[in-house]
């Protein structure tokens, strides 16, 4: 019982509804892999700050650290906190991103760890390591957990910038709604005049 504008209302809306429907599909199936995405940057950040900060937890040397803590810290808008501690945990360094507010912060832990060259200067004959070649089975290296560096990440960048893209791709598609609408009912008028 549809008259001619109805049905061709119905025929174009089809398929902007369904673009609608595909763009709010890809949002939510989009969110496991950013979910995914900020555990392997969290884990990534954390080992690369705990092998960068080896040098300075040693020496003492806290303001070089803390100086690259908060060009971090500026430059990636997903941290929230950074945290280098002692090898009992003791904060060293604590600088938090107050700018971030979310509740699904996660955090990383990576050991600051420096290697300790162990090397067996005597050969099988008590002869100085000068004289006789050490074998290969002969140096080992040993770890000794010197800190920690903690990370905590938060995922709004990302998800403020998948936003932005869903959000742009939907004012599209409600541009060409606006405008199917427009030329259906300009269509339907210029199809029913004459009849």
């Amino acid at each position: 019982n549809l008259g001619i504008r109805a049905r061709m209302s119905v025929i174009m809306l089809i398929p902007i509804e369904m673009i609608i429907a595909v763009i709010s599909w890809s949002y939510f199936s989009r969110l496991s892999e950013i979910q995914e995405g900020l555990e392997e940057r969290g884990h990534l950040i954390a080992l690369t700050l705990a092998q960068s900060s080896q040098y300075g937890v040693l020496s003492g040397n806290l303001a070089y650290l803390e100086q690259a803590v908060q060009s971090l810290l500026k430059k990636d808008k997903g941290i929230f906190r950074v945290e280098i501690l002692d090898s009992v945990k003791t904060p060293l360094i604590n600088l938090t991103d107050k700018t971030l507010v979310n509740n699904e912060m996660q955090m990383f832990e990576a050991p600051i760890v420096k290697k300790l060259v162990l090397i067996n200067p005597f050969g099988v004959e008590d002869v100085p390591h000068v004289s006789v070649a050490v074998n290969g089975d002969e140096v080992s290296l040993a770890e000794q957990t010197i800190g920690y560096v903690r990370v905590t990440m938060s995922p709004s960048a990302m998800l403020k910038d998948k936003r932005n893209r869903i959000f742009t791709a939907v004012s599209i598609a409600l541009v060409f709604l606006s405008l199917s609408i427009i030329s259906i009912i300009l269509l339907a008028r210029s199809l029913t005049r004459p009849l």
